[in-house]
């Protein structure tokens, strides 16, 4: 199955293999990365292999964004509040981001304590909430996410349109799947309330 699937997929050009899927099988992309995937396909890979390989997947990921908050000159947690302020289509409040974003509630209201005193957000009470205020980013906010977060965004969809949405479904798939699965043994080890996800 596995040698019938790499005969499907991959082919060799002047001694190179590519994928058949991909646009430009030439690409540094294709010839580094994919020729990668292909050869850990081909070889059976043991249960520490795995782990390794999504670990550095996930710092990468990590020091990707990092590096990109470096740029901006912004720490992870303000970068992350600006991010979802300029791509929300709802109103957000500090309960919303720590929600959407899982940093610890103390880190989130540090960081939006910085960007108000920055000019570039602005808290506002909603009403009929006792103490719940809604965060907007201000004139000099949105211009600020435009010149770095908004780029980030954009970046972000013509990554996945580069994919393909099939490939990105897929990928969401498994993500979701190995997560469940992950959680799932953490619960039944004691290592986190069973109760939360």
């Amino acid at each position: 199955m596995e040698v019938g699937v790499s005969r499907l997929f991959f082919m060799k050009l002047n001694g190179y293999l590519y994928c058949t899927l991909d646009k430009n099988p030439m690409s540094d992309y294709n010839l580094s990365v994919r020729c990668r995937i292909f050869i850990l396909r081909r070889k059976r890979m043991k249960t520490e292999d795995y782990l390794m390989n999504i670990g550095r997947q996930e710092k990468q990921f990590d020091a990707l964004y990092r590096n990109a908050g470096a740029f901006f000159g912004l720490p992870d947690c303000a970068m992350w509040i600006l991010y979802f302020l300029s791509s929300s289509e709802q109103e957000l409040s500090q309960q919303d981001l720590t929600e959407k974003m899982m940093f610890p509630k103390q880190t989130i209201n540090s960081a939006v304590t910085g960007l108000t005193k920055k000019g570039l957000i602005e808290l506002s009470m909603i009403p009929g909430t006792r103490n719940r205020k809604k965060i907007t980013l201000t004139a000099i906010g949105k211009e600020f996410a435009e010149k770095t977060v908004v780029r980030m965004y954009k970046a972000e969809c013509r990554a996945v349109e580069q994919m393909g949405f099939e490939r990105m479904t897929t990928y969401m798939e498994l993500y979701h799947d190995f997560f469940t699965c992950l959680q799932h043994e953490f619960q039944k080890d004691g290592l986190i309330d069973g109760t939360k996800e």
